[in-house]
């Protein structure tokens, strides 16, 4: 099965990586192959790969490029050599690393462990893992509880239980990049591996004990960031580009590194990764006044009529929309848009729900590109049928959907092409997840 995704016009590649030394697995790609690889992340037509022939030794596992160029190529296989971890001493010693860690497929399970103070490894149905020793001992469970999983894909589950059970340290650092709103936990190790055999929800059981240090919007982070931030695994560690001591300076304040672009370890969720930088050019490039135009747009692409208020005071309203040619038919919309980097808190949703009531509104619509805080999600909860909210997210996907019926002008200033790429299941890629 494939899937869609958008992009920025100009692409997904970011600056050029410098070039390093050629590891010897990849001498033997053709010239032409890296120069089709080459032209694909300038923004050039690919020319028809088939009269390349091979990609050289190994049938293509290894190749060089820039970061995009994974996307353009579905059947290249990605395998990537580990590298060593830069960082900070822990408490035994041994040098800090920086984790990866999932909090369900869909982000359901975001909230728990972020009230529990835990992390969650999935595989609901391996049992405990506190007695194992070796990654033998991983193979032989997991062979006796997934008789039918290809040899390849234990072996990456395995790699992801023995780093959930037996690498990870206290005080590692560990990143969850949430799924619900467009912002990324950052944590520390502090417990061993537990299996909680009493926990209801079994993908829950295999946890580690974490102290939350807080939330930072995904547009604090540099982009080669993010595409590590992408792959698609339960649990991995993030090893590149220093990337533990940019998070370690991030969490303390310090002004971010310089951004060097490089492959992330493992295959890259292009769907996850095309939404997130869309939602940083929006968030550069499309602000305050702006961005109540463009959410107006979108809601005349859905068949209502709407007015943005003028630049300045607005009462607590930012657009006014109703159906009917003419605006007077309900449903009827009072929207507040919010396009700073930081979450809205509860105090601009009852200015909302007032402004609704002024101005004869059915329906309140908060767009926030910062998020918001759990106060205004709680609230919001309760009033299913009156107020909506939208955060980068949420934009994203409903500017995807009307994206075709937009003006010219939305077009030109935000300009998306849509992408085709496999999902990683359909791809026989042996790092896909199991959560449930």
């Amino acid at each position: 099965m494939t899937r869609a995704s958008f992009a920025p016009e100009e692409g997904l590649a970011g600056k050029p990586v410098p070039n390093r030394r050629v590891a010897p697995e990849n001498a033997g790609i053709s010239l032409a192959w890296r120069e089709a690889l080459h032209n694909s992340t300038m923004g050039k037509r690919m020319p028809n790969l088939a009269q390349f022939g091979g990609m050289g030794r190994g049938g293509g596992n290894y190749w060089r490029g820039r970061t995009a160029s994974r996307c353009c190529i579905a059947s290249v296989k990605r395998s990537w050599h580990s590298r060593s971890a830069c960082g900070e001493n822990g408490r035994d010693g041994a040098a800090v690393k920086l984790w990866l860690v999932r909090a369900g497929r869909h982000g359901e399970d975001e909230a728990w462990v972020l009230e529990q103070s835990r992390i969650e490894g999935g595989y609901s149905e391996v049992p405990s893992l506190e007695g194992v020793q070796t990654t033998a001992d991983i193979d032989r469970i997991l062979q006796a509880t997934y008789p039918e999983a290809k040899a390849k894909t234990r072996i990456n589950w395995r790699g992801q239980l023995w780093a959930l059970t037996r690498r990870m340290s206290v005080d590692d650092f560990v990143v969850v990049p949430l799924k619900t709103r467009p912002s990324v936990a950052i944590g520390k190790i502090r417990g061993p591996y537990i299996y909680r055999a009493d926990e209801p929800v079994a993908r829950r059981r295999h946890t580690r004990e974490v102290a939350w240090l807080g939330e930072w919007p995904r547009t604090a982070f540099d982009q080669d960031l993010l595409y590590s931030f992408g792959a698609f695994m339960n649990v991995c560690q993030i090893q590149r580009n220093e990337a533990e001591r940019r998070v370690r300076r991030l969490v303390e304040g310090a002004a971010r590194a310089v951004p060097v672009e490089a492959p992330a370890e493992s295959p890259v969720d292009w769907e996850a990764m095309a939404a997130g930088q869309v939602q940083s050019y929006i968030a550069q490039h499309v602000k305050g006044h702006d961005l109540a135009r463009l959410v107006a747009a979108i809601l005349e692409s859905h068949g209502y009529k709407a007015r943005v208020s003028p630049p300045g005071a607005d009462g607590g309203v930012d657009v006014l929309a109703g159906a009917g040619p003419l605006g007077f038919d309900s449903p009827r919309l009072a929207v507040q848009v919010k396009s700073g980097s930081d979450p809205t808190d509860i105090t601009v949703l009852h200015q909302l729900q007032g402004a609704m009531g002024n101005v004869g509104a059915e329906q309140g619509l908060l767009v926030s590109l910062g998020g918001f805080r759990r106060s205004v999600l709680s609230a919001a909860s309760t009033h299913f049928f009156s107020v909506r909210l939208w955060d980068s997210q949420a934009l994203f996907e409903e500017l995807t959907l009307s994206y075709p019926r937009l003006d010219d002008e939305w077009q030109r200033r935000v300009p998306l092409k849509r992408l085709w790429v496999l999902e990683p299941e359909a791809g026989g890629d042996a790092s896909a997840d199991l959560t449930g």
